[in-house]
């Protein structure tokens, strides 16, 4: 009796001990909030500036429905920013999985088709799939061509939106942490 009850208590707790460890490798849930990073466009702006020609980064780590093939990531940016027709866009993500837990392979800074939805709001279609779990970089803008940022200073947030197409269209959506748009002063030295 008593050897019985220690095998079936060895046994549970195997179960138990590689139940963790596969949880532990392959925490699944929602994408997390993402970060905004900006750098200055052109020779004559200023990264954060108000009305200033930004590149937007934007990283967060993928959630289950972050993206298979034919997949897309909507950007929506906060009122008072101006995305440009022709805007440009990169995509870039480490290896994840996918729902059948195989191996989703990470890819470079891909050129990604943007389609420009409003002067606020940007579709991207995917170059490759995104696995779960991923960290995903988007790069919104150029040195040629920037966002422009929001005209009044103050604390702003944008939305990511990522979706899959297949087998049935999911969407996971995530706001932003803050980031600040400010008004920078130059100061004038007599010559």
């Amino acid at each position: 009796m008593k050897k019985t009850y220690t095998r079936i208590l060895s046994i549970a707790l195997t179960i138990a001990l590689l139940s963790s460890l596969i949880l532990g490798i392959l925490p699944v849930g929602a994408m997390s909030q993402p970060t905004v990073a900006l750098t200055a466009s052109g020779a004559g702006d200023v990264a954060y500036q108000i009305s200033s020609d930004n590149i937007y980064t934007i990283t967060y780590t993928s959630g289950i429905y972050s993206g298979a093939v034919n997949g897309t990531i909507a950007v929506t940016f906060p009122s008072g920013t101006s995305v440009p027709t022709g805007i440009a866009a990169t995509v870039q993500a480490t290896a994840g999985v996918d729902d059948s837990l195989v191996t989703v392979p990470a890819y470079a800074a891909t050129p990604a088709t943007v389609v420009r939805d409003s002067s606020t709001k940007i579709t991207i279609t995917l170059p490759a799939p995104v696995g779960i779990n991923s960290i995903v970089r988007i790069v919104v803008g150029t040195t040629a061509l920037g966002v422009m940022n929001p005209g009044t200073a103050g604390s702003y947030t944008l939305t990511v939106t990522a979706s899959k197409a297949l087998p049935t269209t999911d969407t996971e959506t995530a706001t932003s942490a803050a980031y600040q748009s400010k008004q920078y002063l130059s100061v004038l030295c007599p010559a």
